[in-house]
């Protein structure tokens, strides 16, 4: 018969099972790091407000970006110490003074040139009145003509300044008002951006809110941490950490689940019943293993049985004892854990089945292994695996 190569497979419910049984553990760790992350936050922060110095209102002030622009506008400060979106603030107040000034100078130069067209204008009327009527020959028509054509070109001229410098006005005090709404947009900014500064500053400096979302995130990263280390302990700690394994592993039949403790209660008691463990008495778990036996050999009188395993001697004796008690007329050879008793090994031979008895929490993955290798050299396949839990 070629012996058989045996590879682990993982099955995460049993990983789970697994984790969750250690849920005192769990939350343990939890309590531990909620506690030091939220205690150390709190202390952190009360000490960094015991150094900071309170800043007085004279500071608070200067901080404002309008104060602060309104004070280099005037000559109070000087514009270096402006940045960022003050700076930008400032050159849009520097523009909107450059507009009102120039808006100034553009309206008083209208008034000028309008009261320039009054003049014109009046001198045009007293001259068409003056020569009303009069017939000019010579060169008196050819001057007055002249005189005539020269008013109504200044007349022209003035009107078409008046024209231009409206037009100036109108488009500045356009661009005065865009920029005036970009003034007032980019001041809101700087007011919302640093009321969002205070509101984080007060938050920083309440040490225990601090010390509450730190404890939280204390609580999960411990649970997280603990439920890694459980899990690697799970994958490398070579034992048989779950009755399950077994047959996942090794293609084993699973006969009973001989337990060792009462049916749990209360939590522990709902994580068992989650994963279909139903435990009962050993007696009980006993009759199942004799049973299931009796169904897979046909028969067992006049047989000679080889109890082997990784188990407590103690534990594959009461077994086996009660196996007795059942049918004395089948043979029943202890042989408990093999690798330490190497000079039995010739009874694999004798027997005509055999049971394995594996224990959780004592029993090693490769001592198993090297079990069934001992099985596969003589040609057998165990009845099954009784697992002590």
């Amino acid at each position: 018969m070629e012996q058989q190569e045996y590879e682990r497979e993982i099955d995460l419910k049993n990983l789970l099972y697994y984790v969750l049984c250690r849920w005192k553990l769990l939350l343990v760790a939890a309590l531990l790091c909620m506690a030091a992350l939220g205690g150390y936050k709190y202390v952190s922060v009360g000490k960094e407000q015991a150094v900071v110095p309170e800043q007085d209102e004279e500071e608070e002030e200067e901080q404002d970006p309008e104060q602060l622009v309104r004070d280099v506008i005037n000559g109070v400060s000087d514009p270096a110490v402006l940045t960022g979106d003050v700076l930008l603030y400032y050159n849009l107040q520097v523009k909107a003074n450059s507009y009102s000034e120039e808006i100034k100078e553009r309206e008083y130069q209208l008034q000028v040139s309008r009261t320039q067209l009054e003049d014109l204008e009046q001198q045009q009327s007293e001259f068409d009145q003056t020569w009303q009527g009069k017939n000019l020959t010579g060169e008196d028509a050819v001057l007055l003509y002249g005189q005539k054509n020269t008013l109504a070109n200044s007349v022209l001229s003035c009107k078409r300044d008046i024209a231009a410098t409206e037009y100036r006005i109108q488009n500045l005090k356009k661009k005065e008002q865009e920029n005036a709404e970009n003034a007032a947009a980019l001041l809101k900014t700087l007011e919302e951006a640093e009321e969002e500064e205070e509101e984080e500053a007060v938050v920083a400096a309440d040490p225990l809110r601090n010390a509450v979302k730190f404890a939280v995130i204390g609580l999960v990263g411990g649970v997280f941490m603990v439920a890694f280390i459980l899990c690697l302990i799970y994958l490398f700690s070579g034992k048989l950490l779950d009755a399950g394994a077994l047959n996942n592993m090794y293609g084993l039949r699973l006969l009973s689940v001989i337990p060792t403790r009462e049916a749990r209660k209360g939590i522990d008691g709902l994580i068992d019943r989650l994963n279909g463990h139903i435990f009962k008495t050993k007696e009980e778990a006993y009759d199942v293993i004799y049973g299931r036996m009796f169904n897979l050999t046909g028969e067992l009188k006049g047989k000679t049985v080889l109890v082997t395993g990784t188990a407590e001697e103690s534990c594959v004796e009461q077994l086996t004892e009660y196996l007795r008690g059942k049918d004395s007329s089948v043979k029943y050879v202890i042989s408990a854990n093999p690798l330490k008793n190497l000079d039995a090994l010739p009874v694999f031979r004798q027997a005509d089945e055999i049971l394995l008895v594996e224990q959780v929490g004592k029993s090693r993955l490769d001592e198993i292994r090297q079990e069934l290798y001992f099985i596969d050299d003589v040609k057998k396949r165990p009845l099954g695996v009784a697992v002590v839990e």
